[in-house]
């Protein structure tokens, strides 16, 4: 029988041995999976969905449940910190489910986890989630699993938290890693790359393994005195895929993207090599893996970031009274003002009726004189304007800690890069604020993203991310329809033509522009381009020189083709090009 640690597959330990029993008495110990687990010393697991233990069918046969651990998973369900403390704790629902194929899944109502009708007389099943994941813990466990992909042909799927919105963490019948575990974490006043000389290119760094999260490395950075431009989220894992992806964050304008500031990577390339990526070492990989896209051109174990001496941010909380009547005059000034909030270092999160952003570079009487528009129309509006400055640190405590996004949910997601020309001449601001009207008319409300890096002094062709980042003020995120927890196949594909339709409208107001992997339509139909414009090409060269054989590959990663074998639970839902 296979080793497996049942607080990792299940939520307590209280399920023992009968269930560890039920779920693996078929394997047999000469297999291919035995001989594994013994080349990793033990650290390969079985896995099964989430909220298995509330089932009394698994995969369509009978299963003893076992209420005490379903009674934890209903109150946990949509705790992002609970989830993360297990392999199968993905975060997003569309990570877990088979999407195109009906009842190919284990979920509960995400509005009310103890409904029965979720799980009463229903089987659960597999679904997306790994039947078995290492649990890595050094660089040999990563070689060992592309050993044995190689020689079997079972695909490989990478995992920490599991908060991708892309299913890009999970596959149907792969071999899970689970690097949760690499939590080293050390900050260096006077850091080096390897193989780089000090005098030239020493500075002040935070180096953490791939399970690090971004609120832990804030809460280091409390402690440490130092300030870590970093994402908008505690659950996003730093190494992996926000910083290969880009790397968004409220400090973007100043500081750069995440990409811009990594210094390093230790990472396991498909051919089986630990290997080093600077600017002084596998630069092509050092390129490919700032902006790229997690999960394609290795493993990696560990970064290493550029990191500030701790500062102060002048921060504006200004809410208001939402109505459909001060909707428009809200973006009217939102728009207007735009230009002149990104020569000052304003990123934030905007949403209507909740404007919160933050600068480094400005006072707060500047800052008052800054937004004076928005802050009288909210106080017009019965709302309230509050401007504070606060060490980073701080201001991510108070207002990023405290609301964390939705989880346990079919969390979709629609992104464009909005280009500076859609603001520099009247007729460009009223096509904008006629895109923004008429999406909140027939659809939603549209947030407002302002962290295009404008300030940044970006070295041209040092990052791999689309260029469209370069001259853009906004990343515009738009709201498709969501699943249901128990949407069929065709509501499903239903609701990805519905995002067709928003994509192309926002498309046609922006030709040419892109927009950012992690928080894409993972259905964008031109996808190659909108990801990664013309970097496209040059990546897949650099993927096909450290893994000819294809190893590695995910759902609209650099080098994925639409004929991929594996991917039918996104491509069964019309994911053409």
């Amino acid at each position: 029988m296979l080793f497996f640690s049942t607080p990792q597959l299940f939520t307590l330990s209280a399920l023992g041995a009968v269930v560890c029993s039920k779920i693996l008495n078929h394997y047999d110990t000469r297999d291919i999976w035995s001989t594994l687990n013994q080349s990793v010393h033990g650290r390969l697991h079985a896995s099964a969905p989430f909220a298995l233990p509330c089932f009394s069918s698994y995969n369509g046969k009978p299963f003893q449940g076992d209420p005490a651990a379903c009674s934890s998973i209903q109150k946990n369900y949509n705790s992002s910190l609970f989830r993360d403390q297990f392999f199968n704790g993905y975060m997003n629902f569309q990570d877990e489910v088979c999407a195109s194929v009906a009842g190919d899944g284990c979920l509960l109502d995400n509005s009310d986890p103890s409904d029965p009708l979720a799980y009463k007389n229903v089987s659960c099943n597999q679904g997306s989630v790994p039947e078995h994941y290492i649990d890595v813990q050094e660089p040999d466990d990563v070689i060992k699993a592309l050993k044995f992909a190689k020689e079997t042909g079972i695909r490989l799927s990478i995992k920490n938290s599991g908060s991708s919105n892309s299913g890009r963490n999970s596959l149907k019948g792969s071999l899970g890693l689970w690097v949760r575990h690499l939590n080293n974490i050390s900050y260096d006043r006077n850091f080096t790359p390897e193989g780089c000389r000090a005098a030239n290119t020493a500075q002040m760094s935070v180096t953490v393994g791939a399970g690090v999260n971004n609120g832990e490395v804030m809460q280091y950075s409390g402690i440490h005195n130092f300030t870590f431009a970093g994402a908008y989220a505690d659950i996003v894992g730093v190494s992996g895929g926000w910083v290969q992806g880009g790397g968004e964050g409220v400090l973007c304008p100043v500081y750069g993207l995440g990409a811009d500031r990594v210094l390093q990577y230790k990472i396991v390339t498909p051919d089986g090599v630990l290997r080093i990526a600077n600017a002084c070492q596998n630069q092509d990989l050092f390129w490919a893996l700032r902006g790229g896209g997690g999960g394609t051109f290795g493993v990696v174990l560990e970064s290493t970031h550029k990191v500030e001496e701790a500062f102060n941010v002048t921060i504006a909380n200004i809410t208001f009274p939402r109505t459909p009547a001060n909707y428009l005059p809200f973006v009217d000034r939102i728009i207007n003002s735009t230009a002149q909030w990104a020569q000052e270092g304003w990123g934030g999160n905007i949403n209507p009726g909740i404007f919160v952003t933050v600068t480094p570079l400005l006072s707060l009487a500047q800052a008052n004189e800054s937004l004076k528009s928005i802050t009288d129309f909210a106080l017009s509006q019965n709302g309230t304007a509050v401007l504070e400055s606060l060490t980073y640190v701080d201001f991510y405590n108070k207002f990023v800690r405290p609301f964390p996004p939705p989880i346990g949910t079919a969390h979709a997601l629609s992104t464009r890069l909005i280009p500076t020309a859609m603001f520099k001449t009247p007729a460009a601001r009223a096509k904008m604020l006629s895109f923004l009207q008429n999406y909140a008319k027939q659809r939603s409300y549209a947030y407002i993203i302002p962290v295009g890096p404008v300030l940044f002094p970006h070295v041209l062709n040092s990052t791999s991310y689309t260029p469209a980042w370069l001259d853009s003020y906004w990343l515009l995120g738009l709201h498709p329809p969501e699943w249901a927890w128990n949407s069929t196949v065709a509501q499903k594909r239903e609701v990805v033509e519905a995002t067709w339709t928003i994509d192309k409208s926002i498309e046609e107001l922006t030709p040419g522009s892109g927009t950012h992997f992690n928080e894409a339509d993972p259905f964008t139909r031109d996808w190659r381009q909108a990801y990664w414009g013309d970097n496209y090409e040059p990546l897949v060269q650099i993927k096909r020189k450290y893994d000819p054989d294809g190893l590695l590959n995910c759902f609209r990663c650099v080098g994925f083709e639409e004929d991929d074998q594996g991917f039918e639970c996104y491509r069964g839902l019309g994911g053409g090009q």
